[in-house]
């Protein structure tokens, strides 16, 4: 039991310090580098961006050096890495920011549904629900999320959320990648995300499915009036169509892209085929089964039909690929290689523009997947952070002290037991350790949150609403653990005071009348001396048990 609660207050470690510096964090540079690595492409866009207006300077299409990357993951820094800073002092290219857009299976993504609450409130109740959504080890992730959808339900707003936790290790490859080419890594997008805001940035306001087809997945988007309806990325690609042609020829996969573009090897009618049209049309009906299984899923959930498939990426190359696809849905279908948001200056921009849709979309991203210690890396508030991260660790020392009391952390005890006795001499609060002897009844008051919420989610949102009301404005609070017994807050105040003040109005919480709390303590605290002198801080745990509430 004691190991599982340190588990879990690890991950609340994480989430605190992600919380702390992401929120408000997330706009990408103005101008810089836009670079999309794939199986066989890198994809680079020199940019300036102007609101939603994109002019790019210099854009470059290069070859992938082999085996460089597999499944999003670098393997080859150095070759990635000689490759583009070649291509960069060829175009005398100087800017130094740069965003990555990644496409892997590392990534993860939920769609839920939740209260459409405020920024503040929506940010903790996610992090503290994050492990219900992605059943893994938070601490070796990096979490963040966008709004797609804003919904009325008649009894009040509901927000739509779609979640992504991308495997941190994952992101470290690209900021070697970027140290090694001496630039700025100032964010990276996924390329579910950077799709969807390529669309949503489109003067096209009817309800259409864009086809990325990649070489080792193909990303599959419905649009209606501007808003993301659907996205799910098909783990194949056009790969298993160029494979075909390099075992038929015995060529390398640059010469068989090229085969693919000049030769016409599709065909719907399987009799008229030689046996590598067979194969070619065999490996592009595999992509399209995968995408009609999923548009019969969107069609059961949405009322709006899909009346044209766009496509774009590598896969647009292939020759008569958009009539094959035109034939095999009875729709329309075209390529789309006009943005008109998008001003290029050379003409390989204008030549290749299928090809750079993510780090289009990229570029107008509100959401960064860069681990926080680096995106926080560069930030100039250093002062400030250092206190917040001396106070955040000398939070998790006492912290763990409570879960392992036999590490005998004594002067952080003593500090304990004054202001204990502090605390009881101003008969404010009552601390209280007895021990917890109230496991099974525990379950009935449960059960009465279920009987009189229709979810844990709406007392939660409740909670937080009320308590933002309430908490003094030198109150910080970090993080909320949730569980049946009750609720550990941790939290940073501006002295003894505010600190009683704050425990005073949980104490006195209530909710439609009815008390919330039955017993409010501090289990730990720990003074911090700021970067200043004479300036210092509380960190500090607060314990909170609900009211067991009988259920008739």
């Amino acid at each position: 039991m004691r190991e599982n609660n340190l588990i879990e207050f690890r991950i609340k470690i994480v989430s605190i310090i992600d919380e702390l510096g992401r929120r408000g964090q997330v706009n990408y540079p103005k101008r810089g580098l836009s670079i999309d690595i794939g199986n066989e492409k890198i994809k680079i866009i020199d940019y300036i961006r102007n609101k939603d207006n994109i002019k790019i300077g210099h854009s470059i299409l290069l070859d992938t050096p082999e085996n460089a990357i597999s499944d999003g993951v670098i393997n080859g820094v150095t070759d990635i890495g000689d490759v583009i800073s070649a291509a960069l002092r060829e175009k005398g290219i100087k800017t130094k920011d740069v965003i990555f857009t990644v496409a892997s299976s590392k990534i993860i993504t939920r769609e839920v549904d939740l209260p459409d609450l405020p920024v503040k409130k929506l940010n903790t109740l996610i992090r503290m629900n994050a492990d219900e959504y992605f059943p893994v080890n938070l601490a070796e992730y990096t979490l963040d999320y966008r709004i797609i959808d804003r919904l009325d339900l008649g009894d009040g707003m509901q927000a739509k959320v779609n979640l992504v936790a991308a495997l941190s290790s994952l992101m470290d490859g690209y900021v070697a990648l970027a140290e090694s080419l001496k630039l700025r890594v100032r964010g990276i997008d996924y390329s579910g995300n950077s799709i969807i805001n390529f669309a949503s940035h489109l003067d096209m306001d009817d309800t259409y499915m864009l086809l990325d087809l990649g070489s080792d997945s193909t990303m599959v988007t419905v649009m209606s009036k501007k808003v993301v309806k659907f996205n799910r990325n098909l783990v194949y690609g056009t790969k298993v169509i160029n494979t075909s042609i390099q075992n038929h020829f015995g060529v390398d996969i640059k010469e068989a892209m090229k085969i693919a573009a000049d030769q016409s090897l599709l065909n719907h009618e399987p009799e008229a085929n030689d046996f590598l049209s067979n194969d070619v049309s065999s490996a592009l009906n595999q992509i399209l089964n995968g995408v009609a299984r999923l548009m019969d899923y969107y069609a059961s959930r949405n009322k709006e039909s899909i009346e044209h498939i766009y496509i774009v990426g590598g896969g647009t190359g292939i020759n008569g690929i958009a009539q094959y696809i035109e034939r095999y849905f009875n729709m329309t279908c075209t390529v789309l290689s006009n943005n008109p948001r998008v001003i290029a200056s050379d003409d390989s921009y204008v030549k290749n523009s299928v090809y750079y849709t993510n780090c289009i979309g990229a570029i107008y991203s509100e959401m960064n997947l860069l681990p926080i210690h680096i995106l926080n890396k560069d930030k100039l508030r250093v002062s400030k952070r250092l206190k917040l991260e001396l106070a955040l660790l000398a939070f998790a020392l006492v912290a763990v002290a409570v879960y392992l009391p036999f590490m005998g952390l004594r002067n952080l005890e003593k500090e304990k037991e004054s202001l204990l006795a502090e605390i009881e001499e101003k008969q404010i609060a009552e601390v209280v350790l007895d021990e917890y002897n109230q496991t099974m009844t525990s379950l009935v008051f449960h059960e009465s949150i279920m009987i009189t919420s229709s979810s844990t989610t709406e007392i939660m949102a409740d909670l937080l609403e009320k308590m933002e009301a309430e908490i003094p404005t030198s109150v910080s609070y970090l993080t909320m653990n949730n569980s049946e017994q009750g609720i550990l807050i941790s939290c940073i105040a501006s002295d003894k005071l505010t600190m009683v003040n704050f425990i005073t109005i949980l104490k006195n919480m209530t909710l439609n009348d009815v008390p919330v709390f039955s017993q409010v303590y501090v289990p730990s605290f720990s003074e911090v001396e700021g970067s200043t002198a004479g300036n210092s801080y509380y960190a500090f745990s607060i314990a909170c048990d609900y009211v067991i509430q009988e259920v008739e």
